[in-house]
């Protein structure tokens, strides 16, 4: 592909011509990665091509062509780009002289699109790079990545190393584009794709906007958690036996460490015992004290009671607000008071919701709240989220005529979804017995949510149980036939869902264990040797560079190590394979067609087949145990006594694993060791049924929120001053003026009604907005 590189504005026509005529476009950009023009404009790629196929290649120099020049020129035009945003801020800064997102240049973003056909699979939970993608759907090798041949400086002459290097990222941009737009197809995943490119610029603009937040506020109240987590540590020593004073403060801490769940376990089993055992004997049947499998997380806590359960509940939610939420957040503060998390679309969750970090502002705790508020008390928060939207999206996909006229009469669907099955008049309970109510209401929130998250009778007793409402798990089971009689469709949907695990667990007998055991010992290898050569090169190797520092594996049949390594390396995790190599993997699908993917990852699965190994009491598995744990220095002597827990961390060392099912196998044969590979790879199917369940369901809600960004987008620029900064799962917040706060709220609510109604036409959608001073509950100042 001709190459043409611009360093006058006299030769910009050229690249305007082709632009023009272009059918499809790619655009790249370098900046330089340090000194004070760090992240600016260096050099702008562009690769065209027009109805005739023919391709051409651009590399415009900014510092010899003022870059607002070529605003005209990118007006109007759509362009692939490998992780647009960055594409898109480094542009508009410097075309536009805008910190804000703008409309003139329209972006397709090739990354979002390959983290679309790899959703949900094992070992992929971060962006690809360009580089990857040229290897993997090209077959060809990027050059010069991470060499400082090809790092870009704000002054310096470009070399023709540096002018091709930029070309050719436009080109493998637009060309890896072609199969993307190919593999989207073949899997049914254009909607998908057209849903995240739309909302991308929205979540884009909500970054750059960022959250105001009081830092000044904020750190006064951390001073004052500080204090209450020194008393709670008091509290701790007096509940235990006293301890160790401090020449701070007055403070005596305990003699034990509260971060430590050993150690938290010997304490309530020595101060807490009566409340333990009560526990322990509602739990398990027996009273008997804390073992080193049970947990001690904060619902455990909660339910186990006691003095002192809350005093270590207390001084774990202080300590965590002070890690969490102390320093580390005033690092993320930028220079104009705000916070600027990242949203990450697609990798950020399997299910297709949106994650975020630095910081996690999905995540504040309540008591920081308060202090995220716009500086200019002219200006509030416009806060929406649709309501209820999963069981709505459940009503939709579930065909629930009983739930959808619930949602239709516009109530509270979980008093509506209580009246159906204790058969009462709502309000009249309301009046004479508001306990009464409010137990029931609860019971029918617990059992609407948990339908779509698998809780089954013993789950469903014990969170009832929590939530002040004591229930036993006969008591739950029949509150779930109750339910599943009120709403017929749904309960029918969830067992199908039952139903199609059970299914595919079948379809594990497929999986072909000796290539997938090759991938096991292979891949970890592998990937050891990539991380070294990583840090001296400063770049991801290639496999010939692999190869070439390891001359002692398969040193006379070097061809036969290269072909090894790059079939090794087109997985990104060792999984259960076909016997042609593919994935084992079953799939599930929202509304809109995104595509989940479940996998089987051996680190997992061969674990859980060592597990039941370690466990037998047959007399080879046994002398294998024992052979075993002589060579590798373990302690198996407990075998099946040892809990999953102890066995995982006897086990952490994944190599371990599978020396340990390759000595079985020579000890039973190829035979026994298949089966008892096939079953502990359908025990993990089998264990995946909640997830499978939720996908559509949660996966339809993340959707239904893409479709309201790309709408809010264009709807907030009509309004001068208005932003977004934050989303949280089916919720926004909008940033404006005083004076429009009810014009925005009314395009917020009919943005997110008009998208639910998109994927959930049967469905009466509900989207409850506010406005409010602070991103706090308490502080709402109008209900609209």
């Amino acid at each position: 592909m001709p190459c043409r590189f611009i360093s006058t504005a006299d030769d910009l026509p050229e690249l305007d011509l082709a632009l023009r005529t272009a059918e499809r476009v790619a655009i790249d950009t370098e900046t330089p990665i340090d000194g004070p023009h760090r992240g600016e404009l260096r050099v702008m790629s562009v690769a065209t091509r027009n109805a005739d196929d023919v391709e051409q290649a651009f590399v415009v120099d900014a510092r010899d062509v003022d870059p607002t020049l070529l605003a005209p020129l990118l007006d109007g035009v759509t362009a692939d780009a490998w992780n647009a945003s960055f594409d898109a801020r480094v542009l508009d800064a410097a075309v536009w002289r805008s910190d804000d997102t703008t409309p003139g240049l329209r972006w397709w973003d090739a990354q979002l699109a390959d983290a679309l056909l790899h959703q949900g699979r094992s070992g992929v939970t971060w962006f690809h790079g360009l580089a990857w993608a040229t290897e993997h759907y090209l077959g060809l090798t990027a050059e010069g990545k991470g060499t400082t041949q090809t790092s870009f400086t704000a002054f310096d002459d470009l070399s023709d190393i540096q002018v091709r290097y930029a070309a050719a990222d436009a080109v493998e941009t637009l060309w890896v584009g072609d199969v993307l737009r190919r593999e989207l197809a073949e899997a049914e995943l254009e909607t998908v794709a057209e849903l995240e490119m739309a909302a991308r610029p929205f979540l884009d603009r909500m970054e750059r906007c960022g959250l105001p937040f009081d830092w000044s506020s904020w750190q006064a109240e951390l001073d004052a958690i500080a204090a209450a987590q020194r008393t709670a540590l008091g509290t701790l020593a007096e509940l235990t036996g006293g301890g160790q004073g401090s020449l701070f403060d007055d403070v005596v801490e305990p003699a034990w460490n509260p971060a430590s769940d050993v150690q938290v376990r010997s304490a309530l089993n020595r101060w807490a015992k009566a409340e333990v055992e009560a526990w322990t004997e509602t739990r398990f049947g027996a009273p008997r004290l804390l073992g080193d499998d049970d947990s001690v997380s904060a619902p455990v806590l909660r339910e186990i009671g006691g003095p002192l359960c809350q005093a270590i509940l207390d001084h774990r939610t202080h300590t965590k607000i002070l890690t969490t939420y102390g320093e580390s957040i005033r690092e993320h503060l930028a220079g104009d008071g705000k916070l600027h998390p990242q949203y990450l679309q697609v990798v950020g969750t399997n299910t297709g919701r949106l994650a975020s970090r630095n910081p996690n502002a999905q995540n504040f705790t309540p008591r920081m709240l308060p202090h995220v508020r716009p500086a200019d008390p002219d200006r509030v928060f416009v806060h929406a989220d649709l309501s209820q939207a999963e069981l709505r999206v459940l009503a939709q996909i579930g065909d629930d005529d009983a739930l959808r006229a619930a949602f239709a009469e516009g109530v509270d669907v979980h008093v509506t979804t209580a009246a159906s099955m204790f058969g009462f008049d709502a309000d009249h309970l309301r009046g004479t017995d508001p306990d009464q109510f409010a137990r029931y209401r609860k019971v029918a929130k617990a059992l609407n949510f948990g339908i779509a998250y698998g809780s089954g009778a013993a789950a469903l007793g014990r969170t009832l149980s929590t939530e002040g409402n004591p229930t036993t798990t006969e008591e739950a089971a029949e509150l779930l036939d109750r339910y599943r009689a009120t709403y017929p469709g749904t309960a029918a949907w969830a067992q199908a869902r039952i139903a199609e695990i059970e299914k595919l667990r079948g379809e594990t007998d497929s999986i072909d264990w000796p290539v997938t055991m090759r991938l096991a010992k292979g891949h970890r290898a592998m990937h050891s040797a990539r991380r070294e050569l990583r840090g001296s090169l400063g770049r991801w190797p290639t496999v010939d560079e692999i190869a070439e520092a390891h001359p002692e594996r398969h040193q006379t049949d070097p061809e036969a190590l290269l072909a090894e390594l790059e079939w090794l390396s087109t997985y990104s995790a060792p999984v259960a394979l076909h016997g042609d190599g593919s994935p084992f993997t079953f799939a599930s699908r929202t509304v809109a067609g995104r595509r989940q993917q479940f996998n089987l990852h051996l680190d997992r699965l061969l674990l859980e087949a060592v597990a039941d190994a370690v466990r037998s009491g047959d007399p080879i598995p046994v002398d294998v145990r024992r052979r075993f744990a002589a060579e590798h220095g373990l302690d198996l002597s407990a075998g099946p006594a040892l809990s999953s827990g102890e066995i995982e961390r006897l086990f952490e060392d994944r190599s371990l694993r599978v020396a340990y099912v390759d000595a079985l196998a020579r000890a039973v044969g190829r035979t026994e060791i298949r089966r008892r590979l096939r079953e502990a790879a359908s025990a993990r199917v089998g264990v995946m049924v909640n997830a499978w369940r939720n996908a559509p369901v949660q996966g339809t809600v993340a959707d239904i929120m893409l479709a309201a960004y790309a709408d809010l987008d264009r709807r907030l620029r009509s309004i001068d001053g208005a932003w977004p900064v934050q989303t949280v799962h089916d919720s926004v917040v909008v940033e404006c003026r005083r004076a429009d706060a009810e014009r925005v709220a009314a395009e917020i609510r009919d943005a997110m009604e008009q998208a639910s109604l998109r994927f959930c036409p049967d469905v009466q959608p509900k989207a409850d907005v506010d406005v409010r001073s602070t991103l706090s509950d308490d502080d709402v100042e109008l209900e609209l």
